[in-house]
């Protein structure tokens, strides 16, 4: 059986889904004027509408998913040809944006496909990247995320939080063991 390279394009923008839409959270700094605004139209059809678009193509078992992954679809070219929210397959993508009141088209110019610089579904600022988000503390719900036990003591002695980002059950360590380091007496 031969096998045939696919190859896709993407999109130089990270968009993330929250409760009142969805929103530039990151993209490489020739294009930093986007962040923080809230994403209108992909191609001049509303976003609402593209998203119904694209969802067949996503690999996704539920809503979140779908939120937390979709979106990437937004970003390429190919997805949105083969869905028909382009009439053509091309190399740049337009979307209208509305920040502080105003509402702008910026075109975005695809590369071969890439992987975004993110962590845990954020973009983290490098010499071509920007996000929106204030990276100069990371809340605790982001950090050690790698672990698979996290603990940490907030500033106020009193109120305290202890956190796991995941946990692997072995057979060394088993979920009891495990739990009952958080337990409080």
């Amino acid at each position: 059986m031969e096998r045939i390279a696919c190859k896709i394009s993407c999109g130089a923008r990270q968009f993330y889904w929250f409760s009142d839409g969805i929103y530039a959270e990151g993209t490489q700094k020739n294009y930093s004027n986007v962040l923080g605004a809230k994403l209108v139209k992909v191609e001049g059809i509303p976003v609402q509408k593209a998203l119904e678009s694209i969802k067949p193509l996503v690999p996704a078992e539920n809503d979140q998913y779908f939120k937390a992954f979709g979106l990437d679809y937004l970003a390429i070219p190919e997805a949105l040809h083969a869905q028909h929210i382009t009439k053509e397959l091309k190399k740049t993508v337009t979307y209208t944006f509305e920040k502080d009141g105003k509402t702008f088209e910026q075109s975005f110019n695809a590369v071969d496909a890439f992987r975004f610089p993110r962590k845990y579904g954020f973009v983290t600022n490098d010499k071509d990247w920007v996000s929106s988000r204030n990276q100069n503390s990371t809340p605790h719900y982001l950090k050690d995320l790698e672990k698979y036990i996290s603990t940490s003591t907030c500033p106020d002695p009193k109120p305290c939080m202890y956190g796991t980002a995941r946990y692997r059950m072995t057979r060394r360590k088993p979920y009891l063991h495990f739990i009952k380091g958080f337990l409080i007496s």
